[in-house]
């Protein structure tokens, strides 16, 4: 019991914490949990079913104002390629970049999508 209760009192203080949640932005969801991972569901703003991506976070941390962690993608399930921007490819398995987290707003390196939080600026995340 009190190892449960220690550990729990160790992820509350994680440098992950600020990251737990879920972030909107439009037609896109990113969802982070308190065991470290992640899921981020894109649409193309429209109706069409983009990416959806399970991603494993590790090593976050503090850079000056921000709270980063590493993502390495675990699953990926890929819709309509074409809805991609330009010179971008879909995530593969494997890939790594990372959740960076500044006031309000998370930003994925791997989609380059951004997500706001509940405080964010009014249309910060898109429509």
């Amino acid at each position: 019991m009190f190892a449960a209760v220690a550990a729990a009192a160790l992820l509350a203080r994680s440098p992950l914490t600020p990251l737990v949640g879920t972030w909107i932005g439009h037609t896109r969801t990113l969802q982070v949990t308190r065991a470290g991972t992640a899921r981020e569901v894109v649409d193309d703003g429209c109706c069409t079913f983009v990416v959806a991506l399970d991603l494993k976070l590790s090593h976050p941390r503090r850079v000056g104002r921000e709270t980063v962690a590493t993502a390495t993608v675990v699953h990926v399930r890929v819709g309509d390629r074409k809805s991609f921007p330009p010179g971008r490819k879909p995530p593969r398995v494997g890939d790594v970049g990372t959740l960076r987290l500044r006031g309000q707003i998370v930003t994925d390196s791997l989609t380059g999508d951004i997500y706001c939080g509940p405080r964010a600026r009014a249309g910060a995340c898109g429509a």
